[in-house]
């Protein structure tokens, strides 16, 4: 069973649309869009569907919800203000620490919508606006969008008396511009700027990344099968052993003579990944809710889930088509194709029994296992020593 269920839920992201006004290079709708295309722009989610999935009764311990998904734009969502009055009246009103989180790019609506979104949204908020630059150069990578209507929708909320942050995406063509625009933040009145370093390839051809130097990356190779295995090294295999394994200190215990042959007990330090969920532990017991009623563990596998969906839609129109698979991520595949996408959605389980599923459960088990899903291991995957002990057995006169 997934470690985190319904009653220790903390907090949500939600994935409220399939629309969005922008064409960012190397965003999910550009970069997958052979397998988006049919679901980009179709989609809203309602009140109702929050009234139906997220009940108060059951999440008792839910105290946030963030509005963020990987192909949505939250503004354009139409229901967006009765989504919240929904959130304002179960939760943010019995609970003055009940937080909302929106994450915008901020080019649509007018001044007078951003006004009314300060002045319905609960005390306790934020509302992150997605400008990467200073002036027009947010727009390279912002493709569609104005820099100025971001500025002017911007600090028409915070006159209103909305909380904003200023989070700035750093590329290579923009990164000379973070001071001046954390100047600018600041005589807004935006209450935080975040630089965040970008983790997407460069795909587009013209923007080449930056990488913080205090910022370690993941590694994205696989540890050893067995760390906890003791090995054996006979005369033959020596060599080739001690290759593998670092042997550090002395002899430790006893040399115990038998038959002729030495067995040595020595520490062994080897390395493996660790894959620990951060939305389950650094995050807050964090899932989200995708704009297609599917329930993720995180924004990353999220990024996978939308494509089989198409992809079913498309067989029941045109059967000569291939079963779906999760070409990049075989085992996320064998956990698609054994319970389908239908054990994860909303519209046909309830949240509690989506994450007591097996769906989950299956995920979290592939973590420990000798073939955890790629992108689990790729994204939470942490290198950690593990100390053994390590039984050879040697030749006395080798």
């Amino acid at each position: 069973m997934w470690s985190v269920q319904i009653e220790d839920v903390e907090a949500i992201d939600i994935e409220s649309t399939t629309f969005c006004n922008l064409h960012c290079p190397e965003c999910n709708r550009e970069t997958d869009i052979g397998n988006l295309i049919r679901v980009l722009n179709t989609v809203h989610l309602t009140a109702e569907d929050m009234r139906n999935w997220i009940k108060p009764d059951e999440l008792i311990n839910l105290t946030e919800i963030r509005f963020c998904g990987a192909i949505d734009e939250s503004a354009a969502n139409p229901h967006l203000f009765d989504i919240i009055n929904y959130f304002n009246d179960k939760f943010a009103r019995h609970n003055k620490m009940f937080f909302i989180d929106i994450r915008t790019n901020g080019s649509l609506k007018t001044t007078a919508w951003w006004k009314e979104l300060a002045q319905t949204l609960p005390s306790n908020h934020s509302v992150s606006f997605g400008i990467d630059g200073s002036d027009e150069v947010s727009e390279q990578y912002r493709v569609g969008s104005s820099f100025k209507k971001v500025i002017n929708n911007a600090t028409a909320f915070i006159k209103a008396g909305g909380s904003a942050e200023w989070q700035f995406i750093e590329f290579e063509h923009n990164k000379h511009q973070i001071d001046e625009a954390q100047q600018k933040a600041k005589a807004l009145g935006f209450n935080s700027f975040e630089v965040m370093t970008s983790s997407r390839d460069n795909i587009s051809g013209e923007i080449e990344h930056v990488t913080k130097q205090d910022v370690e990356p993941v590694q994205s190779f696989k540890g050893t099968k067995n760390p906890n295995k003791d090995y054996s090294a006979t005369r033959k295999n020596k060599k080739d052993y001690e290759k593998q394994h670092k042997l550090l200190g002395d002899e430790e215990g006893k040399v115990i003579h038998k038959h002729g042959a030495k067995l040595l007990a020595k520490k062994a330090y080897t390395e493996k990944i660790k894959i620990t969920c951060e939305n389950q532990t650094v995050m807050g017991n964090r899932i989200l809710i995708n704009s297609l009623g599917y329930v993720t563990p995180c924004c990353f596998l999220n990024g996978y889930i939308h494509f089989p969906h198409d992809r079913d839609i498309r067989v029941s129109q045109e059967p000569h088509l291939p079963e779906f698979q999760f070409f990049e991520d075989l085992p996320l595949n064998e956990i698609y194709l054994k319970h389908g996408l239908k054990s994860i959605s909303l519209y046909h389980n309830t949240l509690k029994e989506i994450l007591a599923g097996e769906f989950w459960e299956d995920i979290e088990d592939s973590w420990t296992s000798d073939n955890p899903i790629n992108r689990c291991h790729d994204v939470c995957g942490k290198m950690i020593t593990d100390e053994t002990k390590i039984f050879a057995h040697w030749d006395d006169n080798y």
